[in-house]
């Protein structure tokens, strides 16, 4: 409970503190008060704790002990602890009923079978924070593995853009997350490591892509010769001896024997001559003969033999240089690295066969020049032996080559379009594990984030579905309805349950131009109802009303006492604000009948009772708070508080200055007004009953002067006021008391009488 304000230094209250002599707050309280002494400052402050909002410091400060604990009003929004607590005043009116939103909150409450309800709610409702907090994992988790497939796809399409992408039209250029993981959904079918490309194919079909069209390549016509048969050719014909007469002097100089050879076929056949042509002389017959038999027939095929393998040996070395290879580049880039191998295989077999074939024809040349003796191969042969079975399989590569280069000339544009998918499929292969696993993690964290929201909007439809089998609000539209009409009189206006609050109607329309009566009305209904609201624990919580009865007349008043107590005895704490005496009457009552109210232990009572009122120091007003004058306990009547402070002034000495009597010419005016409605009830207005007074006019004059400039809410209204006429007001109340005397003397006696009975119990 809130135990009292210990300090307040706000508006009205100036450096106030709690009287060490005065209770703290119990369970009921009521503070009684004229209009302007602070009662709406303090229940503003209390309306800032529920609100949980704090007081500047430029407005002030103010402290309040709740049991143990004191709370800085400074530190309202930020303060644990602080007790559950409604406050009606005009600021509950203004900004919860008739604010601009034009509608009134719905108020909940429980029905009678609802406990077990309220309990399956609240354990559902901790589930529901436990889910919660769980599907706010689980969608972090899910985001995470969503961006995770999302930064793989970009990552993955990027290197695919860049490594396909070129000048022109390309599809590859704009190559993006979307067409990876289209690729990626049709390579995950099948036999995706196929795809895969090592890097001597990534680098090929890189160059391909890369490629300029160029023109066909011829290919080479040629044929891989055998070296070892020819070797073999060559090395017989070496070995082989011609059987022959052999001359001395001719095998013994192959030089002479060459040019005597050539020298008989000029003197036989068509070229007979018995005179040698070099000398004119006669040949001998047998000399002929000896030649002849020299250069017999056989010697002469051996020789032919000889220079037919050595023509078909030139031939052959004519042919082979001959062969048109291309250059390297004249292929495609792609192919240039492996045509170079073949093409340098048999450019080295050219070489080779460059160096060996003259060899073999020199060899050859030795034995047509000594065909009779023997020559061994070995000896005049040094170059290495061309290697036909290589040079046959570089030109049956370099033949694939010419088809290759030759087709993708034919079709340039479809091959470096296949060169490129199979580069972009190569690299989803690669990537495909991880984008697998990748999805698969999206996958599960998303069926799992969405089995966790069907949970909470499962628990979300039991918790809505109990509280509405627990309370509706539109029972509460219904009881108030009846309520305002038994408070009013009338039946006009109506609380109707419409979206999520309550519109006020008049006639089945909005109701306008409502009076002050009617807010009101409206508003303390409002506000008790809403104490059974399932949010606000009344029996744990602190109850807050400043005059609730502003505008009503005396039955609403009494209606209103009515409602208020059937709606507060059993909150955990109660404070009741009024000005209005005829309200306060109707609490006192009902405190002084509360159980144990009357203890002789102030401490032991339910009930507190307080006065508010203004203390003028030094021209400064400033609120107080003390306890309740006896006067207000032991009368029923406002009137006998008004007499005695009235009379108790006269006998004071002089004020210590004019603001020490700025209150009193409104309880003057008070006083007055109601001694003389009981003596003149058939006139309105102040001065026609003053006029039927019998009493001197100078005084009467005086008095009414007194009473029109100043009984204005407490203070001075108007700057022209001579505030030296205050000066007089001890004078003017003893001229107040002596017209009262003068016009019922047996009346002032008898109040003079009570008051001096109370004076004595004080």
């Amino acid at each position: 409970m809130i135990s009292k304000p210990t300090r307040i230094n706000h508006r009205i209250f100036k450096n106030f503190v709690w009287p060490a002599t005065l209770p703290a707050f119990a369970r009921f309280n009521v503070v009684y008060g004229w209009n302007g002494c602070g009662k709406t400052t303090l229940s503003n402050l209390l309306r800032r704790m529920e609100r949980k909002d704090a007081l500047l410091a430029i407005d002030g400060t103010a402290e309040f002990a709740v049991s143990a604990t004191t709370f800085a009003a400074a530190d309202f929004a930020m303060a644990a602890g602080l007790p559950a607590i409604r406050v009606f005043n005009r600021d509950f009116v203004d900004a919860s009923v008739f604010s601009s939103t034009a509608q009134i909150s719905p108020i909940f409450y429980f029905g009678a079978d609802s406990v077990e309800k309220q309990k399956k709610v609240e354990a559902t409702r901790g589930e529901l924070r436990t889910k919660t907090e769980e599907n706010a994992r689980l969608k972090q988790r899910r985001d995470e593995a969503d961006s995770a497939l999302d930064r793989c796809c970009i990552d993955q399409a990027t290197r695919i853009r860049e490594l396909l992408s070129s000048p022109g039209r390309n599809s590859y250029n704009n190559y993006d997350k979307r067409a990876f993981k289209a690729g990626a959904e049709a390579l995950k079918v099948g036999e995706y490591n196929a795809k895969r490309l090592t890097e001597a194919q990534r680098i090929a079909l890189r160059q391909k892509t890369t490629n300029q069209v160029q023109d066909p390549v011829a290919a080479v016509s040629a044929t891989a010769e055998d070296f070892t048969s020819l070797r073999d050719d060559v090395a017989a014909l070496l070995k082989k001896s011609v059987v022959s007469q052999v001359l001395a002097e001719l095998s013994a100089d192959e030089t002479v024997a060459d040019w005597v050879r050539t020298g008989v076929a000029l003197h036989t056949g068509t070229h007979e001559s018995t005179n040698c042509r070099f000398c004119r002389q006669p040949i001998p017959a047998n000399r002929l003969a000896a030649l002849s038999g020299h250069f017999n027939t056989e010697y002469q095929n051996f020789l032919d033999e000889i220079a037919g393998k050595q023509r078909s040996l030139a031939a052959l070395g004519d042919t082979i240089k001959r062969w048109k290879l291309p250059v390297k580049d004249n292929f495609y880039s792609h192919l240039r690295a492996q045509a170079a191998e073949p093409l340098a295989r048999v450019a080295t077999y050219r070489e080779q066969a460059a160096a060996y074939l003259p060899e073999l024809l020199a060899a050859l040349e030795s034995k047509r020049t000594k065909p009779f003796a023997p020559l061994d191969l070995d000896t005049r042969v040094r170059s290495p032996q061309p290697d036909a079975t290589v040079a046959a399989r570089a030109l049956a590569d370099l033949s694939s080559f010419f088809t290759e280069h030759n087709g993708e000339c034919a079709n340039f544009a479809a091959g470096i379009d296949s060169a490129r998918r199979q580069l972009e499929e190569g690299v989803i292969a690669e990537a495909l594990p991880d984008y697998i696993a990748k999805q698969d993690a999206q996958t599960a964290a998303g069926r799992a984030y969405s089995s966790s929201a069907t949970e909470i909007g499962a628990l979300n439809t039991a918790v809505a579905e109990l509280e509405r089998e627990i309370s509706e609000s539109i029972q509460p539209s219904i009881e108030l309805t009846n309520e305002l009409a038994s408070y009013l009189g009338q039946s006009e206006l109506k609380f109707e349950s419409k979206d999520k609050g309550y519109a006020i109607t008049r006639g089945g329309g909005p109701a306008t131009h409502l009076s002050e009566g009617e807010k009101t009305a409206i508003a303390f209904l409002y506000f008790l109802k809403s104490l059974q609201d399932k949010s606000f624990d009344l029996a744990h919580g602190v109850v807050v009303i400043d005059d609730p009865i502003s505008s009503l007349d005396a039955n609403a008043m009494f209606c209103a006492f009515g409602f208020m107590k059937a709606r507060t005895k059993d909150a955990g704490q109660l404070l009741i604000l009024t000005h209005s005496f005829g309200f306060f009457r109707q609490i006192k009552n009902w405190f002084y009948h509360l159980t144990g109210q009357k203890k002789k232990d102030i401490a032991q009572r339910p009930a507190r009772f307080y006065l508010q009122q203004c203390d003028t120091v030094g021209g400064v007003r400033s609120a107080q708070i003390g306890p309740l004058d006896p006067l207000l306990h032991q009368y029923e009547s406002e009137y006998h508080y008004l007499f005695f402070r009235v009379h108790a002034e006269i006998g004071k000495a002089a004020a210590a200055s004019l603001a020490d009597y700025y209150a009193l010419p409104n309880m003057a005016r008070r006083l007055l007004e109601s001694f003389l409605a009981f003596r003149y009830p058939v006139e309105e207005s102040l001065v026609d009953k003053l006029d039927r007074v019998g009493f001197p006019d100078a005084k009467k004059s005086r008095i009414l002067r007194f009473l029109h400039t100043y009984s204005h809410d407490g203070k001075i209204a108007d700057p022209e006021h001579d505030l030296s006429v205050l000066a007089e007001t001890p004078q003017i109340l003893a001229d107040l008391m002596d017209l009262i005397k003068a016009e019922d003397t047996r009346h002032f006696d008898e109040m003079v009488k009570v008051l001096s009975e109370a004076a004595t119990q004080r």
